[in-house]
Parts: C-alpha cells; structure tokens; sequence
C-alpha cells in the first residue's frame, strides 16, 4: 500500500511541473519558448533518472509517462493559465 502512496504523488508531483512548465511553452511565442522546451526535457530526464534510481527502470517509465498523459488530458480538458511575456513591476 505503501508503494501504491508513493507512485501517486511521485506522479502528482511530475504531472503538476510539467503542467507549470507547459503553460509557460504554451503561453510565449518567442525565442523563450525554446529555452521552456529545453528545460521541459531536461525536467523530464531528471525525474526519469530520479524515479529510476528509487524505483525500478519499468516504474519510473510508467510514472513519467502516466504523468505525461495526464498531463495532456489536464490541458485539453481544464486548459492553461496564460503567463505574460513582458515583465511587470510589482507594487
């Protein structure tokens, strides 16, 4: 039971970064967007060697592509928080 609790928010976890990260992809239209993608992967290589390390190779592949799908169903579904390009002062 405990592995099951542990998988669960080993996934909550990736699902919700990559979501934080996919609504900055989605929301810039500039060069930006490549370095977000860039980051995008390497976050994904991170938590796969992460997972990996603590679970099995076929556990860790399952949760990170679990959170990928996941992922996706989030934002067709509920969308994204649009993320401005210029920088504002804060008062």
């Amino acid at each position: 039971m405990k592995k099951i609790i542990d998988y669960f928010f080993e996934t909550l976890t990736v699902t919700l970064t990559f979501y934080i990260v996919a609504c900055f992809s989605i929301s810039f239209q500039s060069i930006l967007k490549i370095f977000v993608h860039a980051l995008n992967i390497a976050l994904i290589l991170m938590f796969y060697e992460n997972l990996k390390r603590k679970y099995s190779k076929k556990a860790a592949t399952l949760i990170v592509a679990t959170s990928i799908a996941i992922l996706i169903l989030l934002i067709y579904f509920v969308g994204y928080f649009e993320v401005a390009e210029t920088i504002s002062k804060l008062k």
